[in-house]
């Protein structure tokens, strides 16, 4: 029931739903799997779960304006590695230019604060979907995770400051 699903951890509810889909969606071959099939199918529902567990918990901790900075990240790191590419051409002069021009545009520092966030987030959310922690754990785990992108936007308001 909701009540029950209400106190699960996300690995247990992963597998609630792994077994549902299966049950629900595929009632009428799940009977003739062997065992083997039966596993792959239910570890393809248990993927898709977590992923809409991750999302879900993306939009309980993040905020619009932590969403738009770790976008930003994404965009200046993928124009990193297009510049990197011209250094490997040995295109420096051009290379130089660009990073140049990066860094007049944008905050690195601010950009390496986004990126360490989003790396101990990433961490944190692994912990979370992992198999067998306790919900006290997983309450626990979602703190920090508040904790981290409160410390994320002070850090960034007092640089901008």
């Amino acid at each position: 029931t909701a009540r029950q699903a209400v106190n699960m951890t996300a690995d247990e509810l992963a597998e609630r739903y792994a077994s549902y889909k299966l049950l629900h969606n595929e009632f009428a071959t799940v009977w003739f799997y062997n065992d083997e099939t039966r596993k792959e199918r239910e570890a393809r529902h248990r993927k898709k779960a977590q992923k809409l567990i991750k999302e879900e918990l993306d939009k309980h901790v993040s905020t619009d304006s932590v969403r738009s900075l770790i976008a930003e990240s994404d965009e200046i790191t993928k124009t990193e590695g297009e510049l990197a590419k011209l250094k490997k051409a040995r295109k420096y002069s051009e290379y130089r230019e660009g990073m140049s021009r990066l860094r007049q545009e944008h905050d690195m520092q601010i950009l390496a604060r986004v990126k360490r966030y989003k790396h101990d987030i990433d961490l944190l959310t692994k912990q979370f979907l992992a198999p067998g922690i306790s919900r006290e754990e997983s309450d626990s785990i979602v703190g920090k995770m508040i904790q981290k992108r409160e410390n994320l936007m002070n850090d960034i308001n007092n640089r901008k400051k």
